[in-house]
């Protein structure tokens, strides 16, 4: 483990004090300060006016709810939220949840297609062509089982398409798919018992674990409740600024796909350091280091500890002082021109980790649907 943005970094005892404050902004900055803001909406409506949403192919707001597409042979439809999640930078990753609230209406017949999915893809991907029927307006026939695609979806397929080779279980389910259109994981699902139903659908991303979960449930039973995970590094999947959104389509059979509500959540991108079972955010993992006496481990392993050791000691004691949990006890910025220059003896920290709220580690996972 290194202070891996800080790969050429070095105190020197000739450093005038601007450097000294500036070098100590930027380690502080990596300590506490998230690199992009959280992504966070909440709808209950959708109207003409709004401008939070795109829309694509049939999809269009119908009396404060999202029609995906137009009841009628091989439609495809498309709405997507304006502005673009950051997902990831670097080591970084965001945690996140969407909420939605959805009917899936068969129109009183027992034959129906083919579903709709929420997705994450790369920024103005577009309606790929040929896509209606069983690819949801998200794939195509050259695209279904190409590894190369920046795609990841939760769907909700309402139809068993055996000629295509493309679906996990001989019936309609919700799955997760990664790049490719099958469903990595799913669980079986009637939409026809649903039909007219409104169904709710929470999908939580948590990066420290890479556990991506979906939990589906209609409130008037408690046979439709639906739940799968899967462990997946969206990092290897997305790019880093994604589009998040709902895709439908029909076939040769059709069916209405609406969204009535959708809330959306994400965390701001922060480091975090793997320590046995559980994931810690850099300055825990400092103080961890600090306290077993290992502080210089914290330091870049590519610079192959060519460093003065006091020097690097100093910035980091510094560093771990000013991000004390009640700020009257963080040094002013005279102090900390002193030490970082050494002209004052090192801070005496306490001997125990403040007690900063930390959310509690979660059990690994499942990979397969239950």
């Amino acid at each position: 483990m290194s202070l891996t943005r800080l790969p050429s970094f070095r105190l020197h005892y000739n450093l005038n004090n601007s450097c000294s404050i500036i070098h100590l902004i930027i380690f502080i900055h990596f300590f506490f300060i998230p690199i992009c803001h959280p992504l966070s909406f909440s709808m209950n409506r959708f109207d003409h006016s709004a401008t939070n949403i795109i829309y694509e192919g049939d999809a269009a707001p119908n009396s404060g709810v999202i029609e995906l597409n137009t009841p009628s042979y091989c439609r495809v439809g498309r709405a997507t939220y304006a502005e673009p999640l950051h997902l990831w930078e670097g080591s970084l990753a965001s945690d996140f949840t969407s909420n939605f609230s959805f009917t899936v209406d068969t129109l009183n017949s027992t034959s129906f297609a083919d579903g709709f999915a929420f997705f994450l893809a790369p920024v103005h991907y577009p309606i790929p062509p040929n896509s209606n029927g069983p690819d949801l307006g998200l794939f195509n026939a050259t695209t279904r089982f190409s590894s190369q695609n920046q795609l990841v979806t939760v769907e909700f397929d309402t139809h068993y398409n055996p000629e295509f080779g493309i679906d996990p279980a001989p019936g309609p389910h919700i799955g997760i798919t990664n790049k490719t259109i099958s469903s990595v994981v799913h669980a079986n699902w009637d939409p026809f018992l649903y039909s007219g139903k409104e169904g709710r659908a929470r999908i939580t991303y948590n990066a420290a674990t890479n556990n991506l979960s979906v939990f589906c449930t209609y409130d008037d039973s408690n046979a439709g409740n639906y739940s799968i995970s899967l462990l997946i590094d969206l990092k290897k999947s997305l790019p880093e600024w994604v589009t998040i959104g709902f895709s439908s389509s029909t076939g040769l059979l059709f069916e209405r796909h609406i969204i009535r509500s959708w809330e959306f959540i994400s965390s701001e991108l922060r480091r975090t350091y793997y320590d046995g079972e559980f994931h810690l955010p850099l300055f825990r993992w400092v103080w961890h280091l600090y306290l077993e006496g290992n502080l210089l481990d914290a330091a870049d392993e590519r610079l192959e500890m060519d460093f003065d050791q006091n020097e690097m000691e100093c910035l980091l004691i510094v560093g771990l002082w000013c991000t004390h949990l009640h700020p009257r006890e963080r040094p002013k910025a005279g102090q900390v021109i002193k030490f970082l220059q050494l002209e004052a003896p090192l801070p005496k920290l306490p001997h125990i980790m403040p007690e900063y709220p930390m959310r509690q580690p979660q059990q690994q996972p499942q990979t397969d649907s239950s």
